[in-house]
């Protein structure tokens, strides 16, 4: 049981850094899946909507032209 409560956290934290690429880097959804650990792009992309309710594509569309928007 804990060791499961362990990999949800770890993938938890995983995702937040995710995250954060996606509204801040320049690099791809691909690139930053295997940046934060995620060996799988399907994979985090699923897990990545559980969290968020939006893909990460989706995600990091709207922060990136909220951030280009904001720096007008």
């Amino acid at each position: 049981m804990a060791t499961n409560r362990s990999h949800h956290h770890q993938r938890s934290v995983k995702l937040e850094r995710a995250a954060v690429l996606l509204e801040k880097s320049d690099k791809t959804v691909s690139e930053i899946c295997y940046m934060v650990g995620f060996s799988a792009p399907n994979y985090f992309a699923k897990s990545f909507k559980a969290k968020y309710n939006v893909a990460p594509s989706e995600y990091m569309a709207e922060k990136r032209k909220a951030n280009k928007d904001k720096d007008l």
